[in-house]
């Protein structure tokens, strides 16, 4: 029900209504009633866009944060920044003593100048068994020729003997007939003779055996680079071992510089020249503050209305700034379980560096938008006798409207019915007036709140 205000009405009413002059004389009635009015402050009716707004707050944390640890343990022999400090990619930190590092470099270095001494030797070992393979082949195919002529020679030779041993005994036939003399007779005895094909089978015999000789001898040879060949593959595993166990040593050595792996500035840093640097103790942390981000955790009927990238306002109390603009980064497609609430990430630029990892901010989440609607403050809105009214001012006079309300965010609400664009309703006083009771306006520039107007 409206409230019938009147020791506050009736003050106002009192202070401001009833006047008294003098000169011409007192005022009839009929003047002093109409210069009877309640203060009112009105706003004209307009369409907008409204919204609902929730408000979560979040602590703020850095792009990147990165710790930085010796990948060697060693005595710290300067350190280059200073908490605050910025650093670029690859600045120098800290360095480690280097004295052990350089030690083990230079016994790497002389391991892998004896390995390639070795890979040089055993390569000039296949370059001579090369050589010995050509004059080892060389010389199996010359007793290979050898042997296939005696061959040859000795078939030959054979086979005449065989002619001449058939040709004997027609001979020796015509002998005992005495149609041949004795002395051709003994001319094929001669002829049919073993005695020379033995010797042509010497001569085969002879090179079979320097042809298996050679034979042999290429065998070996080919056996002997073979080993050559092994040799040369152990002796380059062996280069290569050295080779690893050199760029180790080298890489340690380098390691004994540390620097930045990200841009950003020096947050901490734990050591001093003189101490010993652990890889277990973190020595420095580097943040990247060019970006921050708030996370918050929202319930399930919040997470499905955010969409990510959509932009959002974050107001950072410890920094003054009100509305500083983020944007929705992730969302996390499952509830934490033991909250059963979804976390969501702010990314907000921050170039200035003027946010800081640590402080607190709170996001205004804009959800349920309806365009172009009639939308008054919520506090215009009066109920009585179980239904809703507006109070407008037209001629100095207040006039009750029943409307037909919409959604409500707490701060606005959409008027569906009941009053029109351009009319003036009444958001201060309308408590303290009645249907056509005389108001006057009272000028009052009031900021937007949030919840009304702006961008999706």
């Amino acid at each position: 029900m409206k409230k019938r205000a009147l020791s506050i009405g009736m003050a106002l009413v009192l202070g401001m209504g009833i006047l008294t002059g003098c000169g011409k004389g007192t005022k009839n009635a009929a003047q002093a009633q109409e210069e009877n009015y309640t203060p009112v402050k009105v706003e004209n009716i307009k369409r907008d866009q409204l919204y609902n707004s929730v408000v979560i707050t979040g602590k703020i944390t850095a792009d990147k944060d990165t710790v930085i640890l010796p990948k060697i343990p060693g005595k710290v022999e300067s350190v280059g920044v200073k908490v605050g400090d910025a650093v670029n990619v690859g600045t120098t930190l800290f360095t480690l003593d280097k004295t052990d590092a350089q030690n083990k470099v230079q016994q790497a270095k002389a391991g892998l100048d004896s390995a390639s001494a070795a890979v040089e030797q055993a390569q000039v070992g296949v370059t001579s068994t090369d050589k010995g393979i050509e004059t080892a082949k060389a010389g199996l195919e010359s007793a290979k020729a050898s042997y296939e002529t005696a061959k040859a020679s000795y078939e030959l030779n054979n086979e005449k003997i065989q002619n001449a041993k058939l040709n004997l005994e027609r001979v020796k036939s015509l002998y005992e007939q005495g149609i041949v003399s004795k002395a051709e007779y003994e001319q094929a005895q001669l002829a049919a003779s073993d005695n020379s094909i033995e010797i042509f089978k010497a001569q085969l015999n002879q090179a079979e055996a320097g042809y298996n000789q050679a034979k042999k001898s290429f065998e070996q040879t080919m056996a002997s680079s073979q080993n050559s060949n092994v040799g040369v593959k152990q002796a380059q595993a062996g280069y290569s071992q050295a080779q690893v166990g050199y760029n180790q040593a080298v890489q340690a050595l380098n390691d004994m510089t540390v620097t930045s792996p990200i841009s950003g500035m020096v947050s901490s840093i734990t050591i001093e020249k003189g101490e010993m640097a652990s890889n277990a103790q973190p020595a420095m942390t580097i943040v990247n503050m060019d970006k921050v981000y708030v996370e918050v955790s929202v319930t399930e009927n919040l997470v499905n209305k955010l969409k990510k990238g959509s932009e959002v306002d974050v107001d950072i109390a410890s920094i003054g700034a009100k509305e500083v603009k983020g944007k929705i980064y992730t969302i996390s497609p499952a509830a934490d379980s033991r909250t059963n609430l979804y976390a969501v990430k702010i990314e907000m630029d921050n170039k200035d560096h003027r946010i800081k990892p640590g402080m607190f901010g709170k996001v205004y989440f804009k959800t349920d938008f309806i365009n172009n609607v009639i939308v008054v403050k919520s506090e215009a809105i009066l109920v009585e006798e179980g239904k809703t009214i507006i109070y407008v001012v037209k001629d100095g006079k207040a006039h009750k409207k029943e409307v037909e309300v919409g959604m409500d965010n707490g701060k606005y609400t959409e008027i569906k019915s009941g009053i029109q664009e351009g009319e003036q309703i009444i958001v201060k006083g309308q408590q303290y007036v009645q249907n056509s009771s005389n108001v006057k306006i009272i000028d009052d520039k009031t900021p937007k709140e949030n919840g009304v107007g702006g961008e999706k």
